[in-house]
């Protein structure tokens, strides 16, 4: 009878030895109530994508742009002088309770509010930032970002980034109840037209003007930037609260990338005459615009690829596509000036592409559009990230993250005196 107690004693000691040892590895969680908080590291870089990626030589009339005496990482299309302007960030969050923990099918991601952070900050690097990952050392990086986990819970987190100036610009359907994760999109708004916005392109309903101010409408695309967020050990999207401490406490990292094209036309200015009335006269530029006629408004956020298939182009006219002036872009204070540059991103888009010209002299304004010819106009090809669109019926394709560097005059669309 000893001996068997004896046994029976050993026995529970190594079942309390075991379970103590599990209990030092596994941390134990009541669902819906233990949490913990563990920071996102998010960055992203201003490389575009280009057809050739072995190509790292400084694009045509690139060069020393810094002044520093010499050609580097600043100096290349896609180097920080593309993103210095990104300086804010946005993190949404979506939760579901993990079928690992409940034993039940798993269901759809649902917005979680508690976790929606806006505001967030972009920065360079730190020069001890820099040294720990010198490869990445011209990311920018998002400050304060955190994701707060639920044991029970099982979770994606996006990040965007953009402008904090051109945040009004668009905006995201996070106040639909219920939103789940595949419906997450967002919407690219309309502008008012007004001096501040399109100039004085609202100015000019006299009989010299065919670019009347109710024959266009203004969109502006914010420069953007998407990815989603992962723990550091794993590239899956779906963040798990952990059933050990170092799973719990786990970091979590991100990486997005730019999500628009970006359209940088450049054009030796000539002179022009009125759209209609019977005015022959020329007359100098002093304003500009940029114009498209399919500008998309809307793209689905669940994926990076959700920007390949942008949704919802603005409408100005009916189904005439060659009257839908969408203005992007202007550029004023041109009277004494021989060349212009303007510049506009926009989603993936098949479109054409033209100008509209202003003048106001003797109490009289003055106006015209028209759109380019692929053969007026010619490229910056070779360069890092900056490719010629694909031209097919003198309508341009402009891909996701790449830049296009294009250059002509405005006599290829109005002739010359």
């Amino acid at each position: 009878m000893k001996k068997q107690l004896t046994y029976i004693l050993f026995a529970a000691l190594g079942l309390c030895a075991a379970s103590c040892t599990d209990d030092a590895q596994e941390v134990p969680g009541v669902p819906g109530t233990t949490e913990t908080v563990v920071p996102l590291s998010i960055s992203f870089s201003g490389e575009w994508d280009t057809d050739d990626m072995t190509s790292r030589a400084a694009p045509p009339e690139q060069g020393d742009t810094n002044g520093d005496g010499t050609i580097d990482s600043d100096d290349l299309v896609g180097g920080t002088e593309e993103i210095k302007s990104i300086d804010e960030a946005t993190v949404i969050v979506f939760r579901r309770s993990d079928p690992d923990v409940t034993g039940k099918p798993a269901g759809d991601f649902v917005y979680d509010p508690t976790n929606f952070q806006e505001g967030l900050t972009c920065r360079p690097k730190t020069e001890e930032e820099k040294a720990a990952d010198s490869e990445h050392a011209d990311n920018y990086v998002v400050e304060g970002a955190q994701l707060r986990k639920i044991y029970g819970f099982e979770y994606r987190v996006i990040a965007i980034a953009y402008d904090g100036d051109e945040r009004a610009w668009f905006k995201l359907n996070n106040d639909l109840d219920g939103m789940t994760y595949e419906q997450f999109e967002m919407t690219i708004l309309e502008q008012a037209k007004t001096d501040e916005t399109v100039g004085s392109f609202t100015h000019n309903s006299g009989i010299y003007n065919s670019f009347k101010a109710d024959k266009f409408k203004a969109l502006f695309t914010p420069q953007f930037f998407y990815g989603y967020c992962h723990t550091i050990d794993s590239s899956d999207p779906i963040i798990k609260y952990g059933t050990t401490e170092e799973e719990v406490n786990q970091g979590v990292t991100g990486t997005l990338y730019r999500a628009v094209a970006k359209v940088e036309v450049k054009l030796t200015l000539g002179q022009f005459q009125p759209g209609q009335g019977a005015n022959f006269l020329w007359y100098d530029i002093s304003q500009i615009a940029l114009l498209m006629n399919n500008v998309y408004t809307n793209a689905p956020m669940a994926s990076y690829d959700g920007f390949l298939t942008p949704k919802n182009p603005l409408i100005q006219t009916g189904e005439n596509k060659e009257d839908n002036y969408i203005l992007i872009d202007h550029e004023r204070g041109l009277d004494d000036k021989k060349d212009v540059t303007l510049t506009a991103y926009v989603l993936q888009t098949k479109t054409k592409l033209g100008i509209a010209v202003y003048k106001y002299e003797t109490l009289t304004t003055y106006t015209n559009q028209g759109w380019f010819t692929a053969k007026d106009l010619s490229y910056a090809d070779g360069a890092t990230g900056v490719i010629s669109p694909d031209v097919q019926g003198n309508e341009f394709y402009f891909r996701r993250n790449h830049k296009y560097v294009i250059t002509g005059s405005t006599v290829n669309v109005f002739g010359e005196k």
